[in-house]
């Protein structure tokens, strides 16, 4: 008896754990999870970027802050790449209810340049020239349109690349109010 109450214990101390939520997506996928809130933000994230994880900070309250926005971490790593699971890890140890998205390969291409430009492509707005950096932020509205997209070049010269809150308040927080 002791033992099926152990082996019970653990069943559910492992499925009421962190909250998490991976999935694979495509361009329309992206669009039908833009459709369900007024505002999304779209984080890209690669574990080896340093300025995507020491900014990690200013991304965990987002959605508790701005009732109308869904947080999405988008990762753009090859499927079944070895940095994949560690990535997803490391979030959820930093964030544990991240929700997380993996472009998928057959809609983004592989590799992390060519897939990170093909997701660019799809989600640019203004025809504006795109700056392939890694650590992107991108608001959607309801319509999954384009509001903004920022980059390292967004930041003014007294800002470092190890905080990003400028780029942040300027550019994205505006728009999620």
């Amino acid at each position: 008896m002791k033992g099926l109450v152990f082996r019970l214990f653990l069943l559910l101390s492992f499925s009421l754990g962190y909250p998490q939520s991976v999935q694979y997506v495509g361009k329309e996928d992206i669009r039908s999870i833009a459709s369900k809130s007024e505002r999304t933000l779209l984080k890209t994230f690669t574990i080896w970027c340093e300025p995507c994880r020491m900014n990690m900070k200013n991304y965990i309250d987002v959605e508790s802050q701005y009732r109308n926005t869904q947080l999405y971490y988008v990762l753009i790593e090859t499927e079944g790449n070895r940095r994949l699971q560690p990535t997803i890890d490391y979030l959820i140890g930093k964030h544990p209810k991240a929700k997380i998205l993996v472009l998928k390969d057959e809609d983004f291409g592989r590799g992390v340049r060519r897939k990170n430009k093909n997701f660019l492509k799809t989600f640019n707005y203004n025809d504006q020239p795109i700056d392939e950096g890694i650590g992107k932020d991108i608001v959607l509205d309801k319509g999954a349109n384009v509001l903004a997209v920022t980059s390292w070049q967004d930041r003014l010269s007294d800002e470092t690349w190890q905080d990003n809150i400028g780029i942040l308040r300027r550019k994205v927080f505006p728009l999620l109010k």
